[in-house]
């Protein structure tokens, strides 16, 4: 991450890195209800995900060949329409989310591949 972030500061690339874990939850990477600010103000609160934070960044699918299929999925909306639609825990919002992906391929067994759907995306 930290080669690639020297890179693009090398040739002027100001645009934030973002790293998206290969293991993310649906609540870390969407968002969801932050328990401890619902209880304080006594009204639900939302915590956004880590793709609320993604807009006009460059992210970092380290293991990319783990992802799972709903999270891919997720990626490759954002990818397609520049935001996400969440509709969590009472909350609905579409956030901004227009973003570049490199996805990185750790596989060393033949059988482990990056998601297609992926894939053409960042093709």
């Amino acid at each position: 991450m930290q080669a690639l972030e020297q890179l693009a500061r090398h040739h002027g690339l100001v645009t934030p890195l973002r790293k998206i874990p290969s293991g993310i939850s649906d609540e870390n990477l969407l968002g969801g209800l932050d328990i401890e600010a619902t209880i304080i103000s006594g009204k639900p609160v939302f915590r956004p995900g880590l793709l609320s934070h993604c807009d006009h960044n460059l992210v970092i699918l380290p293991m990319a060949e783990r992802l799972e299929a709903g999270t891919v999925a997720r990626i490759a909306a954002a990818l397609d329409h520049g935001s996400i639609q969440v509709e969590r825990d009472g909350h609905g919002e579409r956030i901004a989310c227009a973003m570049g992906v490199i996805a990185l391929d750790e596989s060393i067994e033949e059988d482990e591949v990056v998601n297609p759907k992926l894939m053409e995306r960042c093709a």
